[in-house]
């Protein structure tokens, strides 16, 4: 008896004390924000800005918007660290026309990621794949909606490539594609396109040449270079889904049918403001060799403009008559 009283009252202890590290973490991001803290915190995330920002040009004009608001008060009403980045981080964002850039609240202890993350859905189930299928004609269809950094994705792309290898035409659904890792873009297009044929090149600030990517070799490569390919997409279809769209698109590759997509063109990374507030920010631009342009702010311009939702089906006409 004593030592199962004993036992509770140290289980009742480490509960306790588990219950205050939580109340203290949470009182950490809680906690009211002077009116100079807010300012000070704008200022360092600014200096953040013009030491890693691509276009560092136009953090004057950021600092010159964000000083008005915080002149008018639109800022009185931030109290905890959360609040700052959610607003602060969205004025930014407006500023810019940037949908990359972003300020979000971690522990300290905790390591900073430019990967955002989903819960359980279509987004995550089977690497971000969500449909292969043979429509009428023997077209091939392929609908995913990341191209997914996960080690396993290279694998799905073999796998979905593979089943629709017969097909007569691939019609690929960008709809839904939210962007994700630059590295599988190359891998999938390496499957569509000759290799060592030049993809894109990376610049960083001041126009610096960092990187140049080609297709690379595939064995086997699942697609053939004649088989006709049919790109849809829309308004969210975005960064690395209008990367991989752009190269097929410039390459004389593939027909896009839909909406013009997003205009989200950079590339991002992570830096630190505080030990608790993160940056998320465009680090470096993508130039589509064969165009030698950028989709930032623009984004990708079908050759046929249809409503996304119609666009299956034009693409299905197109086949019909031209394909």
């Amino acid at each position: 008896m004593k030592q199962r009283v004993i036992k509770f009252f140290s289980n009742a202890i480490l509960v306790l004390l588990v219950v205050i590290f939580c109340l203290s973490s949470l009182t950490a991001y809680a906690a009211p924000m002077a009116s100079d803290k807010v300012e000070a915190l704008i200022e360092q995330s600014l200096e953040v800005m013009r030491a890693h920002y691509i276009n560092p040009h136009r953090v004057d004009d950021v600092a010159h918007h964000l000083q008005s608001k915080l002149e008018r008060g639109d800022y009185d009403d931030i109290h905890t660290l959360t609040q700052f980045a959610e607003s602060v981080g969205r004025d930014i964002r407006l500023s810019l026309n940037d949908d990359h850039m972003s300020l979000y609240v971690k522990a300290p202890n905790q390591q900073a990621s430019h990967e955002l993350t989903h819960p359980q859905g279509k987004l995550t189930h089977n690497g971000g794949f969500e449909q292969v299928s043979y429509l009428a004609n023997n077209t091939g269809y392929l609908k995913f909606n990341k191209f997914s950094p996960d080690n396993e994705a290279k694998a799905t792309v073999d796998h979905a490539l593979g089943f629709l290898s017969s097909a007569d035409a691939i019609i690929i659904d960008l709809r839904d594609t939210v962007g994700g890792s630059p590295e599988l873009v190359q891998y999938f297009l390496s499957h569509l396109i000759s290799s060592n044929t030049e993809l894109w090149q990376l610049y960083g600030q001041g126009d610096e040449l960092l990187e140049t990517h080609f297709a690379s070799a595939v064995n086997p490569q699942r697609i053939s270079a004649d088989t006709p390919l049919l790109l849809l997409t829309s308004h969210h279809t975005a960064s690395a889904a209008e990367l991989f769209a752009a190269v097929l698109q410039a390459q004389g590759r593939a027909l896009v049918i839909g909406e013009t997509t997003a205009g989200a063109g950079h590339l991002v990374g992570v830096r630190n403001v505080t030990d608790e507030l993160v940056f998320r920010l465009s680090l470096i631009k993508p130039v589509v060799s064969a165009t030698g342009e950028s989709w930032e702010a623009k984004g990708v311009e079908p050759q046929l403009k249809v409503p996304a939702l119609d666009a299956l089906e034009r693409a299905q006409l197109w086949l019909r008559n031209f394909g």
